[in-house]
């Protein structure tokens, strides 16, 4: 099981934890969760997990958002895959490598989100990762031949509080 750390710095705070992350027994495409303060930004990682014994070549997913609780997004792709942004309509679009028969568990693409003023403290902005919806019938994770293989989502946020935060040295060790 992976774990996961960070260390923030919130209000002349640092916090440090480790966390073990549960990953589903199915291939799993995720969205992490993070912490973000009103006006503010938050990073947030999508990411792909791969399970033994099942090969996939690509992914695609949309990552549903509120577009009225974030007023913009930029979104960087990693490792080899591509991601968008439609800030009006209020998704992301990431899509795996291409080309490969079996690709790796790694982080696909970051965002960087950045929230409205009018975003009160204490609530919570989900992030949701999609494989079909409304006028999206390409999403899933495919094998060499583009066929289906069964693949599962994990949805992230971004918990609003009302004071500054900085993210650093944040790591993940299997």
């Amino acid at each position: 099981m992976p774990i996961r750390g960070s260390q923030i710095a919130a209000a002349g705070l640092t916090l440090h934890w480790l966390l073990p992350v549960p990953y589903a027994s199915a291939t799993t495409i995720h969205v992490s969760e993070t912490l973000g303060s009103s006006p503010g930004s938050a990073p947030i990682a999508v990411r792909y997990e791969r399970t033994l014994g099942q090969p996939v070549a690509t992914f695609v997913t949309r990552i549903v958002y509120d577009n009225t609780k974030f007023s913009g997004i930029v979104a960087v792709p990693m490792n080899g895959a591509s991601c968008s942004v439609n800030q009006a309509s209020g998704f992301v679009r990431v899509q795996g490598p291409v080309g490969l028969t079996d690709i790796p568990s790694a982080v696909y693409c970051n965002l960087t989100v950045t929230i409205a003023a009018h975003v009160a403290a204490n609530s919570i902005v989900w992030l949701t990762p999609t494989l079909s919806g409304p006028n999206f019938s390409d999403g899933g994770c495919f094998d060499a031949a583009s066929m289906p293989v069964n693949c599962v989502t994990s949805a992230g946020n971004v918990v609003i509080n009302n004071f500054p935060i900085l993210f650093f040295d944040d790591f993940e060790a299997f």
